[in-house]
């Protein structure tokens, strides 16, 4: 099937499948979601590959059993390379989320160019969220228990994009959030002020309250209420990392975070938080990209 062919109900959920355990475990979870919103989930293989019965016969079978579960479901084949031809067919056809796997078969590109669901978060106009335990989101998918959320925040335009779109997330069922903040501790002194040496661990006592109100206020004009936890920490290395230990430390089952799409060989010179967490974490990630905010602006 070619992927610019629309298909006509709009806003659905898309997930790409190859089949392996993990794969699965995803399309249930997509599913699950797709039925809360009341939307089709368009089930999708992409292949270099000729189309031959068994993988259709795959692929149909594994439509079916997400149909059992009462979600509404089209399956297709998307021709060309996963990232790009999923990329192509969220955008025909109006949805609104793409959920993948984390894990799938390999390829020597991998290594190279980062696995397909990097490559799809960076791509794509609309959230992707990338699964590595689904157990905890099904649950909540399911409405057998909240879902416990950090939304990575640092008062920039891509992350208002990210803390936005988490207020998409009860309309599938009960969340607790919680906004985290890493600062870079010399930064914030240039910005706020202050004299004297700075500590090695945490901010100064003084800092630290101005950027916890800072975020409350700025978090609580972005969702539209209050009812959030702030968690901010200073940090001297990568931020990546930093924002990977704050969600096991808070036990969040879903990490947020906003990303700029970068194009061709502007990925080597623009340091990505959201590739790092993609590529390192081993958290659930939800990577929200700006333009997200600004086709909602249009």
């Amino acid at each position: 099937m070619n992927p610019s062919q629309t298909i006509s109900k709009a806003a659905g959920v898309i997930c790409g499948t190859d089949f392996t355990p993990a794969a699965v475990a995803a399309a249930e979870l997509a599913a699950a979601l797709a039925k809360r919103w009341g939307v089709p989930l368009h089930l999708v293989h992409a292949t270099v590959l000729p189309e031959y019965p068994p993988m259709l016969e795959e692929l149909a079978a594994e439509a079916d059993r997400l149909r059992r579960t009462g979600a509404e479901v089209h399956e297709a084949v998307l021709d060309g390379n996963a990232d790009e031809a999923m990329v192509e067919f969220a955008k025909a056809n109006a949805c609104r989320l793409i959920v993948l796997s984390a894990l799938g078969k390999r390829s020597p590109e991998r290594w190279l160019l980062g696995s397909t669901s990097e490559r799809t978060a960076e791509r794509a106009s609309i959230p992707t969220l990338v699964v590595r335990h689904a157990a905890p989101l099904l649950a909540w998918a399911r409405g057998e228990k909240p879902l416990e959320v950090l939304a990575a925040y640092n008062q920039t335009p891509t992350s208002d994009a990210a803390l936005a779109w988490t207020r998409e997330l009860p309309s599938v069922g009960p969340c607790q959030l919680t906004v985290g903040y890493v600062d870079f501790p010399p930064d914030e002194r240039i910005r706020l002020g202050g004299t004297g040496p700075l500590p090695l661990v945490g901010n100064p006592p003084g800092f630290q309250k101005i950027l916890e109100q800072e975020i409350k206020a700025r978090a609580t004009e972005l969702l539209g209420h209050g009812d959030f936890t702030t968690r901010v920490e200073a940090n001297w290395g990568q931020p990546d990392a930093a924002l990977a230990e704050m969600t096991a430390a808070v036990g969040a089952d879903l990490l947020v975070v906003g990303s700029h799409q970068y194009r061709g060989f502007e990925r080597l010179w623009h340091a990505s938080i959201s590739r790092g967490l993609l590529h390192h974490s081993g958290a659930n990630i939800l990577v929200v990209p700006f333009v997200t905010a600004k086709g909602r602006e249009g």
